[in-house]
């Protein structure tokens, strides 16, 4: 449960999002928290599809934008994210973890989409799964890495003022700047 309904609940508990300290609802840390926006960004970046902006809008809109076989698909795959979402936020909640990276996230839930896709009946089905995947790998380390003189530099594990300024403009939706150290 969300700790909104954890609170009405009689939960005495902190009732802020572990990711931003705002109050966490379903809707907050789903769609409107800075980790869940990062994620539906990426996606929205590599694969063109806007971001949902509710429950409601993932189940009846957002995943019913083609035939049966590619809402299947889309609804996969965005089940994948809001359970990365949710074990994550599980993990720092009640385990006590500290917060994961959003390439981390991205990453938790890409390995999760690979092990749904076994799952899969269709061979088609599941190759379009780990594509999918795949694609958005790819893109999260060409943005997340940066050449410097013939050698990468992993941007995930320095938080400098360029890549905070930068996840900023990936969830705010701006120009994606280039960031040269």
């Amino acid at each position: 449960m969300t700790k909104d309904n954890l609170a009405r609940r009689n939960w005495n508990g902190d009732k802020s999002c572990c990711f931003c300290h705002y109050p966490e609802t379903i809707q907050h840390l789903f769609f409107q928290c800075y980790h869940a926006r990062f994620l539906w960004r990426a996606v929205h970046l590599m694969f063109g599809l806007s971001s949902p902006l509710s429950i409601d809008d993932l189940f009846t809109n957002w995943s019913k934008g083609g035939s049966k076989r590619h809402n299947s698909l889309l609804l996969t795959a965005a089940t994948t994210l809001c359970w990365t979402i949710w074990i994550t936020r599980n993990e720092v909640v009640f385990d006590k973890c500290k917060p994961k990276t959003f390439l981390q996230v991205l990453f938790r839930g890409t390995y999760w989409l690979r092990q749904w896709a076994g799952l899969q009946r269709h061979d088609d089905t599941r190759q379009q799964l780990l594509l999918a995947g795949q694609h958005l790998e790819t893109a999260a380390l060409h943005f997340f890495l940066v050449p410097m003189d013939g050698c990468q530099i992993g941007l995930l594990v320095c938080l400098s003022l360029d890549f905070l300024l930068w996840v900023v403009f990936l969830v705010c939706g701006c120009e994606v700047p280039r960031i040269v150290l």
